[in-house]
């Protein structure tokens, strides 16, 4: 029996043994053999009872279908394969068979309403056979980590047999664990095989920890995209799916609404599937051979682009006659070209806990998709009430035609959308204003409707409600018609309504690329200044160039301008690019003057620009400056380099395309070495290419001289290494304890990986009901009580007013129930609004302070540690050599004989390989 041990532990290898026994098999001839059962975390073996020891069956917990236990104590077990008929020597060993099998399946599951329930009892036996009783495994199991991830990758990697990755484990254990990240970023692991990827995602179908789960511009494969789709049907924790630019096939639409259809109990709320090619399902289509296609004269439909793509893709397409009982309508072929996309978009407006998110950008969406998106949307008020991110940009033609009233019928009910997203889809501008007008000033704070076009014809007609929406918008901080023909009245309604509206601040206005030029640049000059209301303002590319010298005086004059763009304005030459350019040197160096970033790129401004760039020496007020795109060449960064000498208020400069070489770089680099202000500064990949070929050695240095010398840094184990000291008079004693501190040393380094994840945890659960908490619960009723007491104050003193102005009608009320004279008896502020503001609000900025502080101690003191180990470890390292070395000289000398001492220290100093083998995993 002890060889057949020995031969069990030799091919289990490193998998931790939960239980041996000898047991009986029943096999299909009805004979019964001897087996030896094992089990594993998560696996059984059966092993022959002879020598050597080998194998006979095998197979993963989560191949079992069913087990149903009997008298005598027998267990039968049904695999994906075959059936397993095992008796056990008593009731004791059945019981914990059954009960290690339940319980390795409930650390897979995290008791999840999928769990397959596989276990069922007959005849007399006990209930422990079948429910999992408390032993010394699960009575000291900790609370799981992460929701238990790393227990179920580890039993899926089993199931699938591939190796478990200890990285996957300890980041998700430490790092993920330490932020309390519960949105799981498949990128961070974007390096291992598309195997690995699906057994992670698989993880988290049953994973009630992480709630999000992300992956962009990262192609992940059908296996990937498979357990993706799994976790979706299974998951009652989910809440964010993000697969964006993930390289989807176009028949993922319709899968996915397969998997939330089979899912009840998900509670996704926000769906990203941006800039994966969904709705172009030509490819997929298996339409029958011979199919005509006759025409429905729609001029889109007959369309020479339309032709042409019909050709490519081999659709027969009759336009005579009109209409005809033996050919399809094309409509057949519209329909379905988009029947999946609508089936998707049907079921994400079905979620439980309603559509929060749904980003749709560049999707090959196409106007009937839109529609059936915008009729799911206005089908009920749930969705008005839940929405607040919809985005679907990037969709060429979706809303150019009439199709897009129904998506304006959604936006002009009153809903809750925050951000808005409609950019390059050909949408008529002015006449989505008068949807947003009736539903959307509320909330709504982000509107991107760039890459679009106004209606000129009916563009003056929409003028009072352009305007009108934005005099009435409460919440926006970000709107943008960048790439927008603007006409004059439009931009002059814009400013009127902006300077009208009481309240919002620090908006951000994108207006670049709009071909404002001249009749733009007088409405810029006579309006701007009075928008208070803009922060950031972006116009470049506009063609202003000479009428700058009109528009850049009207920014001096605005009180609370703090970003602006002007790049691309410039493309004027002589007397009057000198005259911008002081313009622009005056307006920065103004004292009264608020700009905190300047954007003057792709001006081409070449030497006249120096001038500008020479004044950010003496500039008290930019934060920000990007003069990337100007040719300023070798002058300009000498220029820049004098700038940064003296300057200390700049914190990023972004110089590139400027055509400096080597020389140049040389100077600024002496600058920064100068500066301890600059905080970032991006490397000019395009100049430093175009250098390096000319010159690669100075452009080398020039890159590495800003670089601290690493010379001059101090070494972390040279001030911790003591100098070599003679060993001769140490005895055996002092030797042992040396060796004894380095087993200790080695010790503390391997608990010191879970340093950082328990002090985090710990710091969470003290914090959960803490003094903070008890205060705030305490000061809650202390408010209220004082607000009671004013309350009673003032209203004793109304009533005590209405007396003396109307005393007869007061006598009259006073027979009224209740009396005129115990109304103050009768109001309070509700208690549920000063908790609430107390709690909810006071206390999130409180515990946000709090966190910070926390983790910065947490950091402190994980660090603090760590560099201790490392120096003791360093320092015991080199005091064990010097006697390895000591002992091996002993051993040279003379005969080569040891004495009893000398062989007592060499066997001391001889460490087990795992101690050499220590990792901190920090």
């Amino acid at each position: 029996m002890e060889e057949a041990s020995e031969g069990i532990r030799k091919v289990l290898d490193k998998q931790a043994i939960k239980f041996v026994r000898a047991i009986k098999q029943d096999t299909r001839s009805g004979k019964t053999e001897d087996r030896i059962l094992v089990l594993a975390t998560w696996r059984l073996y059966l092993f022959a009872v002879k020598v050597p020891t080998k194998t006979e069956v095998t197979f993963n917990f989560l191949e079992i279908r069913a087990m149903n236990t009997y008298p005598e104590h027998q267990v039968v077990i049904d695999t994906d394969k075959t059936t397993y008929s095992l008796k056990l020597q008593n009731q004791e060993q059945l019981n914990h068979v059954v009960s290690h099998i339940n319980y390795s399946l409930s650390r897979v599951f995290n008791n999840s309403i999928y769990a397959p329930p596989i276990c069922r009892a007959e005849g007399d036996v006990t209930d422990g056979s079948i429910k999992f009783s408390a032993n010394s495994e699960s009575s000291l199991d900790p609370q799981k980590t992460c929701g238990g991830f790393s227990e179920t990758y580890a039993a899926l990697c089993d199931y699938n047999g591939i190796g478990c990755k200890e990285e996957v484990q300890w980041d998700v254990d430490t790092i993920y664990h330490s932020q309390d990240n519960r949105e799981f970023n498949l990128v961070d692991f974007s390096h291992l095989d598309s195997r690995d990827l699906a057994v992670i995602v698989a993880s988290i179908a049953y994973n009630t920890w992480f709630t999000k789960l992300h992956c962009k511009d990262m192609r992940i494969g059908s296996e990937v995209v498979d357990q993706v789709l799994h976790t979706v049907s299974k998951s009652n924790t989910l809440e964010e799916l993000t697969l964006e630019n993930a390289g989807l096939k176009s028949d993922f639409p319709q899968k996915m609404a397969s998997a939330l259809s089979e899912n009840p109990a998900s509670v996704i709320h926000s769906l990203n599937l941006a800039h994966n090619t969904l709705d172009n399902q030509a490819r997929a289509l298996k339409m029958k051979r011979g199919w005509v296609f006759q025409h429905d004269n729609d001029p889109k439909h007959t369309a020479r682009a339309t032709k042409e793509w019909l050709r490519k893709k081999h659709f027969k397409v009759l336009e005579w006659p009109s209409q005809s009982p033996d050919l399809n309508p094309i409509e057949n072929l519209w329909r379905e070209l988009k029947v999946r996309v609508s089936n998707l978009i049907q079921q994400v407006c079905r979620l439980n806990k309603g559509l929060r998110l749904l980003n749709l950008s560049k999707t090959s969406l196409s106007s009937k998709g839109v529609v059936t998106l915008s009729q799911a949307l206005c089908s009920s008020d749930d969705y008005s009430n839940s929405l607040l991110h919809l985005d679907l940009s990037k969709n060429p033609g979706v809303l150019s035609g009439e199709d897009a009233t129904n998506l304006y019928l959604f936006l002009a009910q009153p809903n809750c959308l925050v951000h808005l997203d409609l950019s390059g889809t050909d949408c008529t501008v002015d006449s989505l204003f008068g949807a947003l007008l009736r539903g959307c000033c509320a909330d709504l704070s982000y509107l991107n409707l760039s890459k679009n076009s106004f209606s000129h014809r009916k563009a003056r007609d929409s003028l009072p409600t352009f305007r009108q929406f934005f005099s009435s918008a409460f919440s926006l901080t970000h709107v943008s018609l960048a790439s927008v023909k603007v006409p004059p009245d439009m931009l002059r309604a814009l400013f009127l309504g902006l300077s009208n509206n009481p309240h919002i601040t620090d908006l951000h206005l994108d207006i670049s690329s709009c071909e404002l030029r001249s009749a733009g640049a007088g409405v810029i000059q006579e309006l701007f200044p009075r928008v208070a209301c803009v922060g950031t303002l972006d116009i470049s590319d506009n063609g202003l160039d000479a009428d700058l010298l009109a528009v850049i005086p009207a920014f001096s004059r605005h009180p609370s301008l703090k970003h602006l763009m002007l790049g691309k304005n410039f493309n004027i030459k002589g007397r009057v690019l000198e005259e911008i350019l002081q313009k622009l040197v005056h307006l920065v160096q103004e004292e009264e003057c608020a700009l905190h970033s300047l954007s003057l790129a792709d001006s081409r401004l070449r030497q006249r620009g120096t001038v500008m760039v020479n004044a950010l020496g003496s500039n008290a007020c930019l934060r920000k400056v990007d003069l990337s795109g100007n040719q300023l060449e070798d002058s300009g960064a000498k220029m820049l380099s004098k700038a940064l000498q003296i300057n200390t208020t700049l914190r990023s400069v972004t110089w590139d395309r400027n055509n400096t070489t080597a020389m140049g770089f040389q100077d600024v680099a002496r600058a920064l070495e100068h500066n301890f202000t600059l905080q970032y500064m991006p490397l000019p990949l395009s100049d430093v290419t175009q250098a390096h070929r000319s010159n690669p050695e100075k452009t080398d240095q020039a890159l590495t001289k800003e670089q601290p010398d690493s010379a001059l840094l101090p070494e972390t184990g040279a001030q911790a290494a003591p100098g070599p000291r003679h060993q001769h008079g140490r005895t055996g004693s002092e030797e042992g304890e040396e060796v004894q501190t380095a087993r200790q040393i080695l010790k503390e380094a391997r608990d010191s990986r879970a340093l950082y994840p328990s002090l985090c945890e710990l710091a969470h659960v003290l914090s959960v009901d803490g003094p903070v908490k008890q205060r705030l619960d305490t000061l809650a009723g202390e408010l209220a009580k004082a607000a009671d007491k004013e309350l009673q104050v003032v209203v004793d003193s109304m009533v005590l007013l209405c007396r003396e102005l109307c005393p007869m009608s007061c006598s009259a009320a006073e027979r009224l129930n209740p009396p005129l004279s115990s109304i103050s008896e009768q109001v309070s502020i509700p208690r549920s609004a000063i908790r609430s503001a107390l709690m909810e609000r006071a206390a999130e900025d409180i515990n946000r302070a709090l966190e910070e502080v926390k983790l910065s101690v947490v950091s402190y003191l994980t660090n603090s540690i760590v560099d201790q180990i490392l120096q003791e470890l360093y320092t015991t390292h080199k005091t064990l050599l010097r006697q390895v070395s000591q002992a091996k000289r002993w051993d040279d000398v003379g005969t080569g004989r040891r004495t009893v001492r000398q062989s007592r220290i060499a066997e001391s100093l001889e460490f087990p390989d795992e101690d050499f083998g220590v990792n901190l995993g920090i």
